[in-house]
């Protein structure tokens, strides 16, 4: 069962009462001073969808629910479309899984939990069997051994896999993805990990790999890298 959690600054939530009447599933509306609350059920229950209206929040409010759910499906309602350039800038940092203008319906609302079942189904797919990591696409598995894996790119909330023969996009983010993934992917960056097997060498912001190829390696990507493999 999904739990749903609406949360708002706005004064008037009539309408999400009545949705949370109508509908098939129970709705938690809070606003700011019951966000621990949301934090708590979700730690015991990932299986949480999020609604945020971001109507009378501040950029660096939004931010904080952002990085508060970001293990969450997380849903961004904006009536005027004020964050869409916030958003996209740290897609790559933080997932935002649906980002709509408003909700007016119950169908509307219904079309957003079916959306949220569809990625919760995919996202708890077990994606390593053993040595291989299993990309699924149309009903048809790849196995991929892992030491094949060279890079992770992360592409806001999906992440592109790249190996010696080809590149796969998965419905999942990096973060997510490394939690699975064993401790031969080294994140260098906040969009790229690396298997150990395939890194070269370390010059200034790069990761040189053995294929000639190169990904970025942030301050706290480089610092884990020298400590990992005292790179000098």
């Amino acid at each position: 069962m999904i739990k749903i959690y609406f949360i708002t600054h706005h004064n008037n939530t009539n309408k999400w009462k009545q949705f949370s009447i109508e509908s098939s599933h129970s709705i938690s509306i809070l606003n700011e001073n019951h966000v621990t609350d949301c934090e708590t059920a979700i730690s015991q229950n990932k299986k949480a969808l999020i609604l945020l209206d971001t109507e009378n929040m501040s950029e660096e409010l939004i931010l904080v629910y952002l990085k508060k759910f970001n293990s969450s499906y997380l849903v961004i309602i904006d009536p005027f479309f004020n964050w869409a350039s916030l958003i996209i800038r740290n897609q790559s940092e933080f997932q935002v899984n649906d980002y709509l203008q408003k909700i007016e319906s119950l169908l509307d609302l219904e079309s957003c939990i079916d959306r949220c079942k569809k990625a919760l189904e995919i996202d708890h797919t077990d994606m390593v069997v053993g040595e291989y990591f299993v990309v699924k696409d149309r009903g048809e598995s790849t196995f991929i051994n892992l030491n094949n894996i060279t890079v992770l790119e992360g592409l806001g909330a999906y992440t592109k896999v790249h190996s010696i023969n080809k590149q796969y996009i998965v419905s999942k983010n990096l973060k997510k993805l490394l939690e699975q993934l064993p401790k031969c992917f080294i994140r260098t960056h906040r969009s790229f990990a690396v298997h150990i097997k395939h890194i070269n060498s370390l010059s200034g912001n790069q990761v040189l790999l053995h294929n000639g190829e190169s990904v970025k390696a942030s301050k706290s990507g480089k610092k884990t890298l020298i400590s990992r493999f005292s790179i000098a």
